[in-house]
């Protein structure tokens, strides 16, 4: 799925996040997320930061417009975010990018 988004995706930047978006072909939103060894060298900070993100998915699917295929990049310096934080950022870059209602 990111191989597809990467080429064809649109792309939303947020200061710790990079978001990939495209329609999605079924009928429901799907989520990715990649979280690499550059991010946080412990597996249990990159896992942290991955269960945020789904949370954040999860509470904010239904406020979606449409269906649709996003995949979240965490960047450098994101291990150091509470979960606040990541809310704000993801909504505030989905908001941007008028995928929220």
């Amino acid at each position: 799925m990111q191989e597809a988004l990467q080429s064809s995706g649109t792309r939303l930047y947020a200061k710790h996040f990079l978001i990939l978006v495209a329609p999605s072909s079924r009928g429901y939103s799907r989520l990715g997320i990649t979280v690499t060894t550059k991010v946080d060298k412990r597996a249990a900070r990159r896992n942290y930061i991955k269960r945020c993100i789904r949370e954040v998915f999860r509470l904010r699917r239904q406020e979606l417009k449409s269906n649709v295929d996003l995949v979240v990049i965490a960047r450098n310096d994101s291990n150091m975010l509470s979960f606040h934080d990541i809310d704000g950022e993801l909504v505030g870059a989905l908001r941007y990018g008028r995928l929220l209602a």
